[in-house]
């Protein structure tokens, strides 16, 4: 299982410079419920508390208020149940692919021969014949792959995933986007996915969670309903693509107009 709930979480950070205190609010009384096996994108504004919230599922960080659950158990650390794929590839670059990716169950403390586990997660992400390579001698997507397979070894039953693809160039986003689907597809693992660009967030997922502008509240959940598998047919072809497209800009749209008419009348 991997159902996860968020329940009234809040959060702020105090920022201190010189003599100064200023305390942001990151996020306010957040509530999304992601199903098992379910893919949901979260998307919003810059600075609207996306990374914090991903976080916070994670365990990295704790909530003010509210709490995570994760198969009806309390999130107050990180755990074997979780996993995280970064923006920054984050590849220890004197290890090859392999003990990259081995690395995530060592450091697990996961017993027994890992070398299997290592072998199918390679051929998994597409980079069978690379077992050897180093970092530098990979691309940013063949990088990503890596940290995609690191992720999955520990059978983490939530991936979640920060802006994973917005480092790559267009073409090799786009190549990474059916990949991670045709994996989704073999595993079946509850995802969670931030991302700034509109066009992934609808083609990846089964929802679209749109937050509104700092401090950032579930302004509306989006249901696509584009047929799967997306990574088999041209789906950006689809007049209903585009629509889903445009609606949810025009939410992300109205919660900046919202906050620079708020602005304006200080």
């Amino acid at each position: 299982m991997g159902t996860v709930e968020v329940r009234d979480i809040s959060k702020a950070f105090v920022k201190r410079m010189g003599r100064d205190v200023q305390t942001i609010h990151a996020l306010d009384r957040v509530n999304l419920t992601v199903r098992e096996g379910e893919f949901v994108s979260i998307v919003g504004p810059s600075g609207c508390g996306k990374t914090t919230l991903l976080r916070i599922i994670d365990g990295l960080i704790l909530p003010d208020e509210g709490e995570v659950c994760i198969n009806g158990h309390v999130v107050r650390e990180p755990g074997r149940d979780r996993a995280m794929v970064f923006q920054d590839f984050g590849l220890l670059p004197w290890k090859t692919v392999t003990e990259n990716i081995r690395f995530a169950l060592q450091m697990r403390k996961i017993p027994g021969d890992h070398s299997e586990i290592v072998r199918r997660h390679v051929e998994l992400v597409g980079l069978k014949g690379f077992e050897h390579h180093y970092p530098h001698e990979l691309s940013g997507g063949m990088q990503q792959r890596v940290g995609i397979a690191r992720a999955l070894t520990i059978d983490p039953e939530v991936l979640l995933m920060d802006e994973p693809f917005a480092a790559l160039d267009a073409q090799m986003r786009e190549v990474l986007q059916a990949e991670l689907l045709k994996i989704w597809e073999q595993t079946a693992k509850t995802i969670i996915f931030i991302t700034h660009s509109i066009d992934e967030a609808v083609y990846l997922s089964d929802r679209v969670v749109v937050l509104s502008q700092r401090p950032g509240q579930v302004r509306e959940t989006v249901r696509v309903d584009l047929p799967q598998p997306r990574w088999s047919y041209p789906v950006r072809k689809e007049p209903r693509f585009w629509e889903l497209r445009e609606y949810v800009w025009e939410l992300i749209r109205e919660s900046v107009l919202v906050l620079s008419a708020e602005a304006d009348g200080q």
